[in-house]
Order: structure tokens, then sequence, then C-alpha cells
């Protein structure tokens, strides 16, 4: 499906799916959280968000849990994904 997403000129959902691919690749535990996917894309939460929710919609979402570290120096698990490769 070939929706384009707001905010980044012609840029479809499938493109921005890809664009997650390539960068839970590079991350050590392949899971990001939302605010790290929206830094490494440089894109906005709410495209992020909607590209997530189609992962999942054609099966091709992970989520899992990773700990960071909060303001206070806790430890705390905290959602992120992981986005297949289109077959």
């Amino acid at each position: 499906m070939a929706q384009k997403s707001k905010g980044h000129a012609s840029v479809t959902i499938d493109e921005l799916l890809d664009e997650l691919v390539r960068a839970s690749t590079t991350a050590a535990e392949g899971y990001l959280t939302i605010e790290e996917i929206c830094a490494g894309t440089g894109r906005s939460r709410q495209s992020v968000l909607k590209a997530l929710r189609e992962a999942k919609r054609t099966g091709r979402l992970s989520v899992g849990r990773v700990l960071r570290e909060t303001i206070d120096g806790r430890l705390i698990p905290i959602p992120a994904y992981k986005i297949s490769p289109r077959r």
C-alpha cells in the first residue's frame, strides 16, 4: 500500500517502514523506542506512529521492551519496536 506520509515530501508509508527497518538493524538490541525512531529518522511522532500501525496491520511489527535510564537513574522497561523487512 503506497499511502503518503505528511511532513516529508512524497514519502510513502512503505518507504518510511523501510527506513525504520534500516534503523532497527543498527540498534544494539534490534528494538527502538518511539523517541529513538523519531530522533534517528527525523520524522514526527505522529508519522512514526502511523507507520507502526501499518506495520502491525501487515504483520511486520514486533513489540518488546528495553531498559532505559530515567532522570533519577532508575532503569525502567519502555515499549520498543522492530519492523521486519518486506517479503
